[in-house]
C-alpha cells in the first residue's frame, strides 16, 4: 500500500488545499452470514462514489472481505485499488 499513499501525498503536495480526492474502505464479510449488511454498505457506498462525483472528487476504494467486491467491481471497477479477503484467520 505505499506506492497508493505515496500517491496521495504527491497529489495533496502539488498546491491549492482544495481535497482531489477522498478514500473510501469499505469493510464487509467474507461470508454471507450477515444478512443484509453487505449489501447496505455496498449501497452507501454506491451513493458516496456518486456524491464525490457530483462534487468533483476523485473516490479511490479499498475494500476489505470477499462480499464488496461483487457487489461494487462491475459498475466502479476503476476506482477500486485495493481489495483484502480472510483478514481476519
Amino acid at each position: 500500500m505505499t506506492g497508493f499513499f505515496s500517491e496521495l501525498d504527491e497529489q495533496s503536495a502539488e498546491g491549492d488545499d482544495a481535497p482531489k480526492s477522498e478514500l473510501l474502505l469499505c469493510i464487509t464479510s467474507d461470508r454471507g452470514l450477515c444478512g443484509a449488511i453487505n449489501g447496505n454498505v455496498a449501497k452507501y457506498v454506491k451513493s458516496a462514489i456518486a456524491d464525490n462525483t457530483a462534487a468533483g472528487l476523485e473516490t479511490p476504494l479499498i475494500i476489505l472481505g470477499e462480499r464488496g467486491l461483487p457487489l461494487l467491481n462491475r459498475d466502479y471497477a476503476e476506482n477500486i485499488k485495493y481489495h483484502y479477503a480472510q483478514v481476519g484467520l
